[in-house]
Parts: structure tokens; C-alpha cells; sequence
């Protein structure tokens, strides 16, 4: 038996576009749309009080092509949970609070990018010549295929 109860969580276990043979671990009421970011992950783990470390560098052996990271989590020997237990509340953690709380965050970032006087405007402004406005129907244009 393992002496400590340290699980490794992909984000591949939440992601309810992989299937179970490749490697999630949640049924699909209970998964995600898409995978988690290891940050929701980490968000989640931390109100379990997992004390959770991230490793970027890390791939699913069953996805070797991309590298997503792994969140790793120390469970207390007193709380004594299976890891199926585990993912499931930590997809709960995510869908609740950790998504919304990323969004929201993000929110703020482009609000405050929006009010400040360095902002790029989302479409460029450019003049055009009087030559080659629209209104000028010389019959260049093709006509329209029926």
C-alpha cells in the first residue's frame, strides 16, 4: 500500500470529448466541456485543501502529443478518499466556482483594457480614396453567378 496518498490529476480525467478507454475518469453528466485549465484545477483543489503542485511539463501517457500538465494533490491520511471521490468534487469545484471565478477575473482585465486611453480599437480605421469608393458603378464587378 502506498504510504502517502499523493493522486495525479489530468485535465484529460474532465474533459467529456475523451473517452473513458482513453483516459477520463468521470462520467459524462459529471464532466467537463473541454478540459480544465491546471489553474481551475489548483483553484478546486485548494478549497478541498489538497495542497495541490502543478507540473506544466507533464503529459497524459495515453496523449504523449500534447503536453497539458498534471496537478498533483496530497490527500490527508484522515480524510482517506478514493480518487474517483476525488475528481468528482473536484469537478463540482470547477463548474462552480473556479470557471466563474477565471471569468470573472478576466472580465476586469478587458474592462480595464477597454477604459484605458492606450486601448487598441478592435477595428482599425482607414480612409478611402474617393476613387475607389463604392458609389462609382463602372461595371467592374462581376456579374452574380444563379
Amino acid at each position: 500500500m502506498r504510504k502517502d496518498n499523493r493522486f495525479r490529476i489530468f485535465p484529460e480525467y474532465f474533459d467529456r470529448n475523451v473517452s473513458r478507454r482513453s483516459g477520463r475518469r468521470l462520467p459524462v453528466p459529471l464532466s467537463l466541456n473541454g478540459p480544465p485549465s491546471l489553474i481551475e484545477i489548483k483553484i478546486a483543489a485548494q478549497k478541498m485543501n489538497l495542497e495541490p503542485e502543478v507540473n506544466k511539463d507533464v503529459c497524459h501517457p495515453a496523449f504523449s502529443t500534447g503536453k497539458r500538465g498534471m496537478v498533483l494533490v496530497n490527500v490527508p491520511q484522515e480524510n482517506k478518499l478514493a480518487k474517483l471521490a476525488v475528481l468528482k468534487r473536484l469537478s463540482q469545484l470547477i463548474t462552480s466556482f473556479a470557471r466563474p471565478a477565471i471569468e470573472q477575473e478576466l472580465k476586469k482585465k478587458t474592462e480595464e483594457l477597454k477604459k484605458s486611453p492606450h486601448a487598441i480599437s478592435a477595428q482599425p480605421h482607414r480612409k478611402i480614396a474617393s476613387d475607389q469608393k463604392r458609389s462609382d458603378s463602372s461595371g467592374s464587378r462581376r456579374p452574380r453567378r444563379r
